[in-house]
């Protein structure tokens, strides 16, 4: 039983270029927002507890176990297959906090991306660490990409999907969607 159903605040009060707009937009019960960062904690977290669960991997396995292609050695000496899930887990893998791929002026030319299929081999093969494994967390938007690309592994789906299908809709969330846009 719903007790209320209401809406405070705005949906949006800055334009694109980060200046604030001159009347903010009222926030509708109908509005949608992008996951973007929510993604993180409601779907790739969310699938990972269910593929845990499932004994499908455990924390403390290496990821080149479960992604063989994740291998290697970066520049510095340092080896992907010494990473175990859990180093990603608790942002202690050693990337950095936010590598722009999409940003030619950010990045190597190596690692130069807009493409998710290259963005995933620059993750296997090229991107370097930054620390060694272990030490405090920092945070790390690689560790949920290559999380994100775990997930895909394990289902065989597109995590946007998977979440959906096995997960949201399972426990009655018909308005949490991906690119709700196309739908």
């Amino acid at each position: 039983k719903i007790v209320k159903k209401n809406v405070y605040g705005y949906a949006r009060k800055y334009k694109d270029d980060g200046k604030l707009l001159d009347k903010f937009e009222e926030l509708k019960l109908e509005t949608l927002f992008d996951q973007a960062s929510n993604t993180k904690m409601f779907a790739t977290n969310f699938a990972l507890m269910h593929f845990f669960s499932q004994e499908n991997f455990h924390y403390f396995d290496n990821l080149t176990q479960l992604i063989a292609e994740y291998a290697g050695t970066d520049k510095k000496g340092q080896r992907r297959e010494d990473r175990l899930v859990y180093d990603f887990l608790t942002h202690s893998a050693g990337y950095e906090p936010d590598p722009e791929f999409y940003d030619p002026k950010a990045v190597p030319p190596e690692e130069y991306s807009i493409s998710k299929k290259t963005t995933e081999n620059i993750l296997y093969k090229i991107h370097g660490f930054v620390r060694p494994r272990g030490g405090p967390p920092v945070y790390s938007d690689v560790d949920y990409m290559l999380l994100g690309l775990l997930v895909e592994r394990l289902s065989k789906m597109q995590l946007d999907q998977y979440s959906e299908e096995k997960i949201y809709k399972k426990i009655g969330l018909a308005n949490k969607i991906f690119k709700p846009t196309q739908k």
